[in-house]
């Protein structure tokens, strides 16, 4: 099969749709993570790669994290999250 400039380019507008999304992924995590900041949440190693987090407003609830996946019923919903993003920026992913 013959690849002609119009295959080229229809293949890397594809390529730069995705970084974008990527890029929008990754900007939603870093307001996450700072509203998550702001809002005083604290993260704590419970084991390699997992963290319990703990919200001030909400004394007793501890929520296990990953960078993966999170118990609360946000991540549930939206399968993403504050306690998921402060893990990643605790980890250097965002």
């Amino acid at each position: 099969m013959i690849t002609t400039a119009v295959d080229h380019l229809r293949t890397a507008q594809e390529h730069l749709a995705a970084i974008r999304l990527q890029d929008a992924q990754v900007e939603r995590m870093r307001l996450l993570a700072h509203e998550a900041e702001q809002r005083l949440l604290t993260t704590q190693l419970e084991a390699p790669g997992q963290y319990a987090v703990r919200d001030p407003q909400q004394p007793g609830i501890v929520q296990l994290s990953t960078v993966f996946t999170c118990t609360c019923p946000s991540f549930g919903i939206w399968r993403r999250c504050e306690h998921q993003a402060l893990v990643r920026k605790a980890e250097g992913l965002i």
